[in-house]
């Protein structure tokens, strides 16, 4: 089976904050990419495939909040994977060094924003 991801992944276990429907949810996130992520809810969510919802999550040991829309696009067992929708500018800065800083190559990242138009 040919491989159709296109944006890198990195492990990036974190407590988050998940809201859907003005409930929040405490999470999990397991991994994160430019588009999306996968995350486990503590509790038990009703949600479907094209549900929307926000995250939040603070960088370890700063004051940093990234925030993201996001569609849930599939689940499988206790995984929820969402694709991001928006996010602020602030946001989008701090997860492209995240992301670089995690891969080791920061060109790949630059490499992957063209794809993020084209979506």
């Amino acid at each position: 089976m040919k491989e159709r991801r296109v944006f890198s992944r990195i492990k990036f276990v974190a407590d988050v904050k998940l809201i859907c429907d003005g409930v929040t949810y405490g999470a999990d996130m397991l991994d994160i990419s430019l588009r999306g992520a996968l995350i486990i809810p503590h509790d038990d969510l009703k949600i479907k495939s094209g549900d929307l919802c926000e995250l939040k999550f603070a960088l370890p040991e700063t004051d940093i909040v990234l925030q993201f829309a996001m569609e849930l696009v599939h689940a499988a067992e206790d995984n929820l994977g969402f694709k991001f929708l928006s996010e602020n500018v602030d946001t989008m800065t701090h997860l492209r060094q995240l992301l670089s800083l995690n891969l080791g190559n920061p060109t790949k990242i630059t490499e992957e924003l063209p794809f993020l138009i084209s979506d």
